[in-house]
C-alpha cells in the first residue's frame, strides 16, 4: 500500500507517520500529557478511489487518534468535509440532511461518528473547498492557480457560471486556532464569505498572475452551484483578490 505521510508537532518537534498504518502512531502515544489533538490529515479520495482505499487513512487512523485523545483526556479538533451533506447539494446549511454520496464523504462521516463516540471533548469542522498556493489539485481553483503560477492560463469548463464560496487556507488555519482558543465544541459548517462564480475566480487569477491573458474556455457539462453556509464565524477574513496578490508577492498570510 502506498504510504500516505503525515506529520505531527509534539513539544516543538516534528514527527512523521503513515496514515495508511495507524499502528505507526507510537510517537504520539509517547507524549506524557496532551491538552488537544488537532487532526487535519486525510486521503481526499476524489479521484475514483473506493471506500476500501480510504478505510486505513481516514477511518482507522481517526479511530487510533480518538483513542489517544481519550487516554490523554485531550480535546480533539477534526477537519471533516461539508460534502457529508452531498457533493451535488447546491446549498448546505445547518438544516441540510446527511447524504454522503462519495467514498470520501462516507469515510469522513464515519470518522466523525468515531470522534463523537470518544469520551473526550471534540470540535468537528466541516470545511468547504480550501484553496491556496500549490494547493491539492482535486479542487478546480487550486488547479487554476497552479497553472497560472507555471505561466499557463487556466481553463473554464462550460460557462463558468456555477457559484462557490471556497475558503482561503489561512482563514481555515485561523478557524482551527480559534476553535482551540475559544474552546468550541460540537460540529460546525465552515464556508467562505465571498460567493464567486468559477468564471469570476479564474478571471481574477489571470488578472493577478497573467496580466493581459484570459482563461481558456472548453465546452463541457455545466458545473453545479454549491454554497456552504458557515455556522462558524471568524473576523478578519482575507478577500479573494487580496489573497491572490499575497500569493504573488510571496507573503506568508
Amino acid at each position: 500500500m502506498e504510504a500516505l505521510r503525515g506529520t505531527i508537532l509534539i513539544d516543538g518537534n516534528v514527527h512523521a507517520f503513515d496514515l495508511n498504518k495507524p499502528q505507526t502512531m507510537k510517537s504520539i502515544r509517547s507524549v506524557g500529557s496532551m491538552d488537544a489533538l488537532i487532526h487535519l490529515g486525510a486521503r481526499v479520495g476524489l479521484n475514483g478511489e473506493n471506500i476500501q482505499a480510504l478505510v486505513a487513512p481516514n477511518i482507522e487512523s481517526t479511530c487510533e487518534l480518538a483513542k489517544i485523545a481519550e487516554e490523554k483526556n485531550a480535546k480533539i479538533i477534526f477537519a471533516s468535509t461539508a460534502i457529508v451533506c452531498g457533493s451535488k447539494t447546491s446549498l448546505i446549511n445547518s438544516g441540510s440532511h446527511l447524504h454522503p454520496d462519495t467514498p470520501y464523504a462516507e469515510s469522513k462521516l464515519e470518522a466523525e461518528r468515531i470522534i463523537i463516540k470518544a469520551k473526550t471533548n471534540h470540535c468537528i469542522l466541516r470545511f468547504c473547498g480550501l484553496w491556496g498556493e500549490r494547493g491539492p489539485e482535486h479542487l478546480m481553483l487550486n488547479r487554476a492557480i497552479n497553472k497560472a503560477l507555471d505561466g499557463k492560463a487556466p481553463t473554464i469548463y462550460g460557462s463558468g457560471r456555477a457559484v462557490r464560496n471556497y475558503l482561503y487556507v489561512r482563514d481555515a488555519a485561523e478557524i482551527v486556532i480559534d476553535s482551540l482558543n475559544e474552546q468550541k465544541q460540537g460540529t460546525y459548517l465552515v464556508g467562505g464569505e465571498e460567493r464567486l462564480s468559477i468564471s469570476e475566480m479564474l478571471q481574477k487569477v489571470c488578472q493577478v498572475f497573467l496580466p493581459g491573458q484570459v482563461p481558456q474556455h472548453v465546452e463541457h457539462e455545466e458545473a453545479l452551484d454549491q454554497i456552504i453556509e458557515s455556522t462558524y464565524t471568524i473576523l478578519n477574513k482575507i478577500r479573494f483578490h487580496e489573497a491572490l496578490i499575497a500569493i504573488k508577492k510571496g507573503l506568508n498570510y
